[in-house]
C-alpha cells in the first residue's frame, strides 16, 4: 500500500495532496477542484462514500492542493480511496484521479507482519530515494497512455511496494553477510537491528542500488517506436528522394541488404543521409541528418494504428508519441492517448498541417519495432506526412537510457557507498576480534580474553 495512516490522525500538507501543471509544464490551478473519501469493501471492492461527495481543498500554493481532514478514531482500518474531480477550464471536462492509502490502528505496522525495526528502514529507504510517483504531480492532458481511462481516471501513490523493498533490504543483507569477514549469524534484518543497529546504513545503500537497478531495466524495457512496415522518405545527397519501409532502412544501414543501395548506405556513413523534420518550437520543417536507425524487441507492448481522416495512418507501439499544437510549436502526445476529433501534426513542404484524427485502433505487438535517431528536432516526417516523435536524442542514446542511465548513476553511487562501508566492516571486525587473542604464551589467559589454540603468540604476532 505505501500510503498509511493511523486512527485518529489529522492529515496536513503533505499527507493526501495533489500538484497541477498544464501540459507546457506550468503549475496552475483549476478551475473547479474538490474530493470525496470513500471505503474500500474488502469483500466486493466496491466503494462507499465516506462524509460528503464533494469536499474542498485547501490550496496553500499555485497548482498544489492538499486534504486537510481527520481520521476518526473509530475510523474501520483497511483500504481507502481519495477520488479527485477537476476542471482545467471553464470549457474543459471534468476529470478524475484516484489515490489510494491505508487505515491503520496504533497497534497495527505499516503491512501486517513486518516488525517495528523493518518499518523504521522502509520509511528510511523511500527519503533516501524520494519515492513518488510521477502520477502523483498530475499534468492536464497528461501524455501517459497507459494511465488513461475515460477522463484520465488514474491511481498514483508510490513508485515501490512495501514487500519489493524489504525485497532489496534482504538482499542487501546477503551482500553484507558475504563481505569479508563473513557475518553469517546476522541471518535476518531483524537480528541486524538488534545486534549491529550501525550497520542498517550499509542495508540502506544496498537496497537503494537495488532500487536504482530495477528503474533502470524498467526504462530500458519501455523503448518506444513505430512499425516495421512504416514507410519514411529519406533524402540522398544529391536531393533524391527514396522510399522505403523503415525495417528496409535498418538492414540497409546494417549492411544486411547484400550489396543493394549502396547510395543510401554511403550517405548514412557520411552522415549525409537526410530527412524531414520540424523545429518544435517554430513548427518549420527542415531537412536534418539521420544519425541512426534502430531496432528494438517490443513484443511486451501492444501497438495503436492512427487512422486519419483523409485515410492516412500509422502503426506505432502505444507509448510513441506523434504531435499536438501548442502554440506555434509542437508538443509530443502519446499514440494511445489519442482520441478521435483530436489533431495531430504532419509536414507539407516547409510548414506543419493540422489534420483530424478519425480513429485509434488497438493492435497486437510486433516482434520488432525501429526508429530513428534525428539530433536536433527529435522527430521526423513518414513518407505519408504524419510526423512521428524521435524516441532518440543525440549519437542513438535513447531518451529512455538516458533516463536509465541516470537511474545507473545513483545505483553506482550508491554501490560506492556500500563497498566503502564494507571496508570499514572489514577492519573494524578484525579489530575487535584481535582484541579477544591473548598477548603471550600457549593456553594463558589475558585481559585480552582466552587464548584460541596452541602456540605462543609474542607481542609482535599480536593481531
Amino acid at each position: 500500500m505505501g500510503v498509511v495512516f493511523q486512527q485518529g490522525q489529522t492529515l496536513g500538507r503533505g499527507d493526501l495532496d495533489l500538484f497541477l501543471s498544464n501540459s507546457s509544464g506550468n503549475v496552475q490551478n483549476a478551475y473547479t477542484i474538490s474530493f470525496a473519501l470513500y471505503y474500500v469493501d474488502p469483500t466486493s471492492s466496491a466503494e462507499v462514500l465516506i462524509g460528503p461527495a464533494t469536499r474542498e481543498p485547501v490550496n496553500p500554493a499555485v497548482g498544489e492542493y492538499y486534504a486537510a481532514v481527520l481520521i476518526p478514531p473509530s475510523a474501520q482500518p483497511g483500504t481507502y480511496h481519495i477520488r479527485w474531480t477537476i476542471q482545467e477550464l471553464a470549457s474543459s471536462p471534468q476529470q478524475q484521479i484516484v489515490q489510494e492509502f491505508a487505515v491503520v490502528s496504533e497497534t497495527t505496522l505499516v503491512t501486517p507482519g513486518i516488525s517495528t525495526c523493518k518499518s523504521d528502514l522502509l520509511r528510511k529507504l523511500r527519503m533516501m530515494i524520494r519515492d513518488n510517483a510521477p502520477d502523483k504531480n498530475y499534468k492536464f492532458r497528461p501524455p501517459t497512455g497507459e494511465g488513461t481511462v475515460g477522463c484520465y481516471n488514474q491511481v498514483f501513490g508510490y513508485i515501490w511496494e512495501d514487500e519489493e523493498l524489504l525485497e532489496y533490504l534482504e538482499i542487501a543483507l546477503w551482500k553484507w553477510n558475504m563481505m569479508p569477514p563473513e557475518t553469517e549469524e546476522l541471518c535476518n534484518i531483524d537480528t541486524l537491528c538488534q545486534r549491529k543497529p550501525a550497520w542498517r546504513t550499509a542495508l540502506l545503500t544496498g537496497a537503494v542500488a537495488s532500487a536504482a537497478m530495477a528503474l533502470a531495466f524498467n526504462w530500458v524495457a519501455d523503448e518506444f517506436s513505430v512499425g516495421a512496415s512504416t514507410t519514411v522518405r529519406v533524402f540522398l545527397p544529391d536531393g533524391q528522394a527514396v522510399d522505403l519501409p523503415i525495417m528496409e532502412l535498418f538492414e540497409v544501414t546494417r549492411g544486411l541488404d547484400h550489396g543493394t543501395r549502396a547510395a543510401l548506405r554511403e550517405a548514412f556513413h557520411t552522415g549525409r543521409l537526410m530527412v524531414d523534420a520540424a523545429d518544435p518550437a517554430t513548427g518549420v520543417v527542415g531537412r536534418h541528418a539521420i544519425t541512426d536507425v534502430l531496432q528494438h524487441n517490443t513484443e511486451h507492448k501492444a501497438m495503436v494504428r492512427t487512422t486519419l481522416v483523409d485515410g492516412r495512418s500509422v502503426e506505432t507501439t502505444v507509448d510513441h508519441s506523434l504531435f499536438h499544437r501548442v502554440g506555434s510549436g509542437i508538443v509530443p502526445v502519446e499514440a494511445g492517448a489519442l482520441r478521435a476529433g483530436d489533431q495531430i501534426a504532419t509536414g507539407v513542404g516547409s510548414d506543419v498541417v493540422w489534420v483530424v484524427v478519425k480513429t485509434v485502433e488497438r493492435l497486437p505487438p510486433d516482434e520488432h519495432t525501429y526508429d530513428l535517431s534525428v539530433p536536433g528536432p527529435e522527430n521526423f516526417v513518414l513518407s505519408n506526412g504524419i510526423m512521428a516523435h524521435n524516441s532518440y536524442s543525440i549519437g542513438g542514446i535513447s531518451l529512455d537510457l538516458d533516463k536509465s542511465s541516470k537511474y545507473e548513476s545513483l545505483k553506482q553511487s550508491a554501490e560506492d557507498q556500500f563497498d566503502k562501508l564494507a571496508e570499514a566492516k572489514a577492519r573494524t571486525t578484525k579489530y575487535m576480534r584481535g582484541l579477544r587473542q591473548s598477548r603471550f604464551g600457549g593456553g594463558m589467559r589475558s585481559n585480552f580474553g582466552p587464548n584460541p589454540g596452541r602456540g605462543q603468540n609474542s607481542p609482535l604476532r599480536f593481531l
